[in-house]
């Protein structure tokens, strides 16, 4: 196995352990707390951990169609469960863009990867479905950055939790900036970029878990 292919496998393998602690993390504030954006995180974060699973089976192994159709399913509910905890945080009751936007990107989500899999030949699956649903999916990582950050403006610069949230905002960058690299550039750029994009990821990845967990980043 070639040593970019190691560095690949290395960061998948740190992405999802890192969003299991943070599955784990959410899911015991659900029980404590009984708080729809613990358990909407937790659930998420799981989906999140248990998608790395079929990204790396296809950036390394062949895989079947049936196997690919499950991953869309589990990228779909993590793309469900993200959004809609951030958007409990970050939106008023009865916003469009809470229960209902939620519903329907998922639907959106699900189609489109189920058709990709549905029509694409098995041997051109690798080269067009994951960079076709991580481009759907990059959309929530760009959303959970947005907001961060907008939250973090609002807090007063001598508010510590100012540049925690700060911290999770420039996670989620990095974890759209490695989103889009397999969407646009996958098994077309350089061995280099992939293990630095793939590296940024995983920053990302672990900025993420210490803002949300250390610095209670999802605490109003």
């Amino acid at each position: 196995m070639e040593t970019v292919e190691l560095i690949r496998l290395g960061c998948y393998a740190t992405n999802a352990t890192t969003s299991f602690i943070l599955a784990v993390y959410f899911l015991r504030d659900f029980a404590r707390k009984r708080l729809r954006a613990s358990l909407a995180w937790g659930l998420g974060f799981a989906f999140f951990g248990v998608a790395m699973v079929p990204m790396a089976a296809i950036a390394t192994i062949e895989i079947t169609k049936p196997a690919m159709a499950i991953g869309v399913v589990i990228s779909s509910l993590e793309v469900l469960f993200l959004y809609y905890g951030a958007s409990l945080l970050f939106f008023r009751e009865g916003s469009f863009f809470r229960e209902k936007f939620a519903v329907i990107y998922f639907l959106a989500t699900i189609v489109v990867g189920e058709l990709f899999v549905m029509y694409t030949p098995i041997e051109k699956v690798a080269e067009r479905l994951a960079p076709g649903v991580t481009a759907i999916i990059a959309i929530v990582y760009i959303a959970c950055a947005i907001l961060f950050f907008q939250v973090s403006r609002r807090l007063p610069k001598d508010d510590p939790r100012r540049r925690t949230i700060t911290l999770v905002s420039l996670g989620w960058v990095f974890i759209v900036l490695w989103a889009f690299y397999i969407a646009v550039f996958w098994l077309r750029a350089p061995a280099s970029a992939d293990a630095a994009l793939f590296l940024l990821g995983s920053v990302g990845f672990v900025l993420v878990l210490y803002g949300m967990i250390t610095g209670k980043a999802t605490r109003r």
